[in-house]
């Protein structure tokens, strides 16, 4: 029998303080969506490499739907991968945060080891057609606009916020960068996307959660959702931040929908810049698929024209050069000893 289907125990945690736990810093995140044991020896070996530096806030790992579920509401499996690497994280010399992620699409394969099997058999996913092409290679994409699909992932959530949350090495949970498109409140995206939030703040009172996102529709859209996520059942638990920086650098032409929105730029009314956290990601974009900048460029703008607080780094052996390449993003977080923006949101009680 696999070890990994039989029902790990419950895990004992203790709650230190009240409020929404906030751990800012530099996170880093390996390559790849799927999880093999071949995987984690390989994440955990690179976790131990740089487990005593103190300018590496964490990791983050990001797999998709079918390794956090099997059936519905078998969470078995999934609870022993975030077990093994929670009790890693908080081994190392210098203990690290985890920040969680749930992919809810593929960009390879449309749906082996992407979705649980009962998501694909019951039809809750959308393939692409293979006369057309979908932005950024996406291949697949779970319905989570489906009423049904949209509650299996909101029972997952309470399942691993039982579980987890009160966790002193989670910092964040969230999922993948959401497939919204133009029209949201026309097809019932956003209001889905909403009840998500809605539903996982009641659970999550510990661990912020994340909206992942670079644009959504309208402004309007975008604004609604954002001032949603961040103020619905109680002010604040949530962070904010896509994949990547706007580019290139130092003054960029590609701007993102969200990072202009939330610095309050037109038609914003506001800027939550210090108000809500923001998540700063780099991934190939802007390491040389493309664009190809330094990390010091790239920390420079996250810094200082977004307040970042936390800054997620792939750790990047694939594109780029020398200067974009692990060793060198290592060698920056060492130069400006792992800063970020430091202070506490001033939207919610953080702790």
């Amino acid at each position: 029998m696999d070890e990994l289907l039989v029902a790990p125990p419950p895990r004992r945690t203790t709650v230190a303080a009240a409020g929404v736990r906030f751990r800012p810093g530099h996170y880093v995140r390996p390559c790849g969506l799927h999880w093999t044991p071949q995987r984690q020896d390989a994440d955990f070996r690179f976790f131990d490499a740089v487990g005593g530096n103190p300018h590496v806030a964490g990791f983050v790992v990001h797999f998709t739907w079918a390794y956090f579920e099997g059936s519905p509401g078998d969470y078995s499996r999934g609870f022993r991968i975030v077990d093994a690497y929670l009790d890693k994280v908080a081994s190392l010399p210098t203990p690290k945060s985890l920040i969680l992620h749930v992919a809810d699409r593929s960009f390879g394969e449309p749906t082996a080891n992407v979705y649980p099997p009962y998501i694909v058999n019951n039809g809750w996913v959308a393939v692409k057609p293979a006369d057309r092409t979908w932005p950024g290679g996406l291949v697949s994409v779970a319905k989570l606009w489906r009423i049904s699909a949209m509650d299996r992932l909101i029972a997952m959530s309470r399942a691993y916020a039982a579980r987890y949350d009160a966790h002193p090495n989670l910092a964040m949970y969230g999922l993948g960068e959401p497939a919204l498109g133009p029209g949201l409140a026309a097809d019932g995206s956003l209001a889905h996307l909403k009840r998500w939030f809605t539903e996982s703040k009641k659970a999550w009172t510990r661990t912020p959660l994340r909206l992942c996102v670079t644009s959504a529709g309208d402004d309007a859209d975008l604004l609604d959702l954002i001032d949603h996520a961040s103020s619905t059942v109680r002010p604040g638990g949530v962070a904010i931040g896509g994949p990547d920086p706007e580019l290139p650098l130092p003054t960029p032409v590609r701007t993102i929908q969200a990072n202009r929105l939330f610095r309050g730029e037109r038609p914003a009314t506001r800027d939550l810049r210090g108000v809500v956290p923001w998540v700063g990601e780099v991934r190939e974009l802007g390491l040389g698929d493309r664009y190809t900048e330094t990390p010091q460029e790239i920390s420079d703008y996250f810094h200082h024209r977004m307040r970042c607080n936390y800054m997620i780094w792939l750790a990047n052996t694939l594109v780029g050069g020398d200067a974009q390449r692990w060793p060198a993003i290592l060698a920056h977080l060492a130069a400006i000893r792992g800063r970020t923006y430091p202070d506490r949101p001033t939207l919610g009680v953080w702790s």
